[in-house]
């Protein structure tokens, strides 16, 4: 039975079980930021934070004043946060060496930060953590056993886990941070709203069962537990058993990635688990599509940044057999491929160039990107390959890695990029591998009939397979219309075929399987290829930047003697123009390597060799979340000090009894012959009006904003007239706003400072309702009519 501890004559909020759930949800959140490992040392902000609630708590508890207090809290951050830090660097220095480092190295990332130029330590983002969570936690304790008020601290905490979950989703997917921090703050409330109460009977002498505290706790633990399960998991749930739909695709791929890892179980441990989300099992569900958010999902530097007319493609799994609507991958041949190892020996094709990728993601990967034909990688995979007989690979369907590639690493692909001609493709004919043909030329029994026809009505005449492919390909970016999103396609219809001659609108799941099923039914070899888009390049960094919403599936064709080639035939995407292979084209030379990507070295070895020092090398800040995730907590922290300051307005007047904070700041620059801000002048001068002067005076800035020619010559009725000319709908608050302010100004009569704030805020709304009016007037291509 948990019972309340207060002192009767000081105002004390003192309760185990409050402090309890108060430091729960505290390590709930340090935790969740410590597993990102979006940096070495991040554990430093756990114990920071909890030694500072525990300062915070027994502050509060204490009877020291509010500015005894807060000596002590400056004292204590100062102590605590600035040794914290210094542990970190080397022990062989005495403690006036490692803070003369420390400062070093915090001034140096500064002016890197703000001059916008890429960070190589992550000093700066660590020590902002554990401030911010050192700040949050003896604030939040002492508001908590001061005055029972802990709750701007608990939104602190909710936003930061936001912004964690935003900036680390593998382990933000499943939600049990999120989940356990609402419930252990929704307790926190109900157990001090009980206190409140509790206390409040005890003084009007109201008996209470001592148990009530200990079943109101049990209830509400109860309620809370079944309604935030059942909030959070509900629409997944009910998603996941729909068809067709992005949830059951997900549950499907997590289940075949449970069958796929279930053998290495007995694997040593590495850390922390963290949720791949980046899986493509062997079958994949056409499904109904959804809008794809710009989040970015990786970044890629190129030993040669464009091919002559041609995107990069950047692919993680190919599938070969269809079946009403799902594609399935049927090559089971593994191979692991080790740093360090040769280069993959493959058939000897044409047209195809070595190219080098550095690829950064922003998302655990267990399956690798990887563009062309892999010849080496600079991390340990497993190959998932196909070819004519076991151990000879002639083709890579997929590559997976070995261990998982974590959030903010780099890794290297060394790939074989077909860059053909139109010549080149036309002349390749038709003597297609056994190994291609086997797999590659699959058609379901069911195949409807209108679809082989149809096929055959587009390439009418055409006499090559590239001709062929290049008809269907147009066709279908000229006849079915982009969509993010389709229905689901009715029950017993093949999709495609739904799509095809009915719907007429496709993402690109189906614009891929339409041209692979036609290319088929023609005996082209053709198979679905499931990936990423090339995304937008940065020609200043010479970096491509690939989002979420790059997420694409496109047909590759094989032609003999050159391998597999890309095809674009999704309307939304960019159409490929290859060159057409005529003697001035070429003459044309190759593309030139990338300047600011080292170059493809000789010694093939030496290429695909782990950087020295890897595991342990700081993060590049301004190619991962971290810098974002920064200015998101630090802009949480400016604002929590802004807040503090508003929040502690009537302290102030305690601490600057004849001046207000911006009248003592002007005072004491002018006493010393400094100039005085202009913002500064006009602040202080704001503060000194009264109520009902600054309601009024906000019209200047609301007329400045909305660019209203209104003068300070002017009389205030003048000022009004002008405002209601461009405004008429304001007419009957400004007039009142008006009257209240001529009474304080130029009579004896008192005036009401409620109904001026009122008819300032009133007036402000109508303003901006009327430029939200004349924006959506001017975005439609018409005027608004004035109603003046």
């Amino acid at each position: 039975m948990y019972t309340k501890i207060m002192l009767n004559n000081s105002k004390r909020w003192w309760d185990l079980l409050s402090v309890s759930l108060f430091l729960a949800a505290l390590i709930t959140v340090t935790y969740r930021l410590a597993d990102t490992r979006w940096t070495d040392h991040l554990e430093i902000v756990i114990g920071l934070a909890f030694i500072g609630a525990l300062l915070g708590l027994a502050l509060g508890y204490s009877r020291f004043s509010p500015q005894t207090v807060g000596v002590f809290g400056l004292i204590f951050t100062l102590f605590f946060v600035t040794w914290q830090l210094g542990e970190l660097t080397p022990s062989n220095y005495i403690w006036l060496e490692r803070l003369w480092l420390l400062g070093d190295r915090m001034w140096q990332n500064l002016v890197l930060f703000l001059r916008n130029q890429p960070l190589n330590d992550s000093i700066l983002f660590l020590a902002n953590m554990a401030l911010l969570f050192w700040l949050v936690g003896i604030s939040t304790g002492y508001q908590l056993t001061r005055y029972g008020k802990p709750w701007q601290g608990l939104i602190v905490l909710g936003i930061a886990l936001v912004v964690i979950d935003l900036y680390h989703p593998p382990l933000a997917q499943s939600g049990v941070a999120t989940g356990v921090f609402a419930v252990l703050a929704l307790l926190l409330f109900s157990r001090l709203n009980y206190l409140k109460n509790a206390r409040q009977w005890e003084d009007e002498q109201i008996g209470v069962d001592t148990d009530t505290g200990f079943n109101l706790i049990r209830s509400s633990l109860i309620i809370l537990i079944v309604v935030v399960f059942f909030a959070w998991n509900a629409p997944r749930i009910v998603r996941a058993v729909v068809p067709n739909t992005p949830e059951r695709q997900r549950m499907i791929q997590s289940l075949q990635s449970l069958r796929e890892r279930f053998q290495n179980v007995t694997n040593p441990l590495r850390g922390s688990v963290a949720v791949p989300d980046e899986f493509y099992a062997d079958e994949y569900a056409l499904g109904t599509g959804s809008q794809l958010t710009d989040a970015t999902v990786f970044t890629v530097q190129a030993s040669i940044t464009q091919r002559i007319g041609v995107p990069y493609y950047w692919r993680i799994r190919s599938y070969d057999t269809y079946e009403n609507g799902r594609w399935e991958s049927t090559v089971t041949n593994r191979q692991p491929l080790r740093v360090g190892s040769p280069p993959l020996d493959y058939p000897q094709y044409s047209r195809r160039l070595n190219v080098r990728f550095d690829f950064r993601p922003v998302r655990n990967l267990s399956m690798v990107y990887v563009p062309g034909l892999p010849v080496g990688i600079n991390h340990n995979v497993e190959l998932i390959y196909d070819g004519s007989e076991l151990g000879k690979i002639e083709d890579v369907v997929t590559v997976l890695a070995d261990p998982d590639i974590p959030p903010g690493s780099t890794y290297q692909v060394t790939s074989s990029i077909a860059s053909p001609t139109i010549a080149a493709m036309r002349e390749a004919g038709e003597e297609y591998p056994q190994w291609v043909t086997d797999r590659y030329l699959q058609l379901p029994p069911d195949l409807p009939q209108s679809i082989r026809d149809l096929a055959a009505e587009i390439t009418a005449g055409l006499e090559t397979p590239y001709d062929k492919a290049a008809a269907i390909t147009l066709w279908l970016r000229e006849n079915i219309a982009y969509s993010a999103t389709i229905p689901n396609p009715p029950a017993g219809r093949d999709p495609v075929e739904w799509v095809l001659f009915e719907h007429k609108q496709a993402f690109c799941n189906y614009y891929a399987s339409a041209e692979v099923l036609m290319l088929r039914s023609l005996g082209i070899p053709a198979r679905w290829v499931i990936g990423y888009a090339q995304g937008f390049l940065d020609e200043e960094e010479d970096l491509y930047w690939v989002r979420d919403l790059d997420r694409h599936a496109w047909p590759e064709v094989f032609f003999p003697g050159i391998g597999w080639v890309e095809f674009e035939p999704t309307a939304f995407q960019a159409a490929i123009e290859r060159p057409s292979g005529s003697n001035a084209e070429d003459r044309t030379p190759l593309p030139q390597p990338n300047p600011n990507q080292p170059q493809l070295l000789d010694d093939f070895e030496e290429a695909t060799q782990p950087e020295e020092n890897q595991a342990s090398s700081p993060i590049n800040l301004q190619t991962t979340p971290l810098v974002s995730a920064t200015l998101i907590i630090l802009g949480l922290l400016i604002a929590g000090i802004i807040i503090f300051l508003l929040a502690a307005n009537g302290r102030r007047r305690r601490w600057f009894p004849q001046q207000s904070l911006p009248l003592f700041l002007e005072t004491n620059l002018r006493k010393r012959g400094w100039r005085i801000p202009r913002w500064l002048q006009q602040w202080s001068y704001y503060s000194q009006l009264s109520p009902i002067q600054r309601s009024f005076y906000s019209i200047h800035w609301l007329c400045r904003l909305l660019k209203i020619p209104i003068s300070p010559a002017q009389t205030p009725a003048e000022q009004v007239q002008t405002l209601m000319h461009y405004l008429p709908e304001c007419e009957p608050a400004a007039l009142q706003l008006l009257q209240e302010y001529q009474k304080i100004a130029y009579s004896p009569y008192p005036a009401d400072a409620g109904t001026a704030q009122q008819s300032a805020r009133l007036i402000w709304k109508l303003a901006f309702q009327k430029r939200g009016k004349i924006i959506l007037a001017k975005l439609r291509g018409r005027p608004l009519e004035s109603s003046a």
